[in-house]
């Protein structure tokens, strides 16, 4: 089944950039499939599998949402991860 590397969320985007193509008729199938990925026949989209148990498909791009947003202020060097114990977002040491 052909997906689109390039699509994310239902969106195309141009090659190696966060510019949104100008044919967004290549948004196939809401995501690129990838290994373990779910396809929902009824939405024509692939999807992860759900991360944790609070989290809820966006029936509009078919990605994950957390229950609570992610912190700003996150980088590569001050990361956040998802703790399901408590449903919030946790800063690694």
């Amino acid at each position: 089944m052909q997906t689109s590397y390039n699509t994310y969320g239902g969106v195309h985007y141009q090659s190696n950039t966060d510019e949104l193509s100008d044919n967004q008729s290549k948004a196939l199938r809401k995501n690129y499939a990838g290994i373990g990925f779910v396809y929902d026949s009824i939405k024509n989209a692939f999807y992860e599998p759900q991360p944790y148990a609070s989290w809820t498909l966006d029936e509009t791009t078919c990605i994950w949402e957390a229950p609570v947003a992610y912190p700003s202020g996150g980088s590569f060097e001050n990361p956040y991860t998802w703790d399901e114990d408590t449903t919030s977002w946790v800063q690694v040491d």
